[in-house]
């Protein structure tokens, strides 16, 4: 299972609705052609949905340019359930080993 690492302040205190990922190694627009249209995630915020630029968030947050490019939001909502979850991480699992099989992982 590859081990995504938290985007942003390190801080205990953290929105539990959405979770941003880094997933070195790949680029986001492949990720998400990929988990498309099974899981509903994207590169940045609503306001730049669909745009391939490098997030003013992400920046703002402190990530530099390849963990913003390599970056997925995640968002939940109040139907969501833990089974939802684990469907979900398994989808990202499989579709990341995917792209490695085929060769769309870059060096980290």
């Amino acid at each position: 299972m590859h081990s995504p690492h938290q985007a942003g302040p390190k801080s205990t205190k953290r929105n539990q609705i959405f979770q941003t990922e880094p997933l070195p190694g790949f680029a986001a627009h492949e990720i998400l052609s990929s988990l498309q249209p099974h899981l509903a995630a994207s590169t940045g915020s609503a306001c730049t949905s669909g745009i391939e630029e490098l997030s003013h968030v992400l920046q703002a947050i402190g990530l530099d340019h390849d963990d913003a490019m390599a970056t997925i939001r995640f968002s939940v909502g109040f139907d969501t359930t833990e089974n939802d979850v684990h469907e979900a991480i398994d989808l990202i699992d499989r579709t990341l080993l995917k792209l490695s099989n085929i060769g769309l992982m870059h060096s980290a």
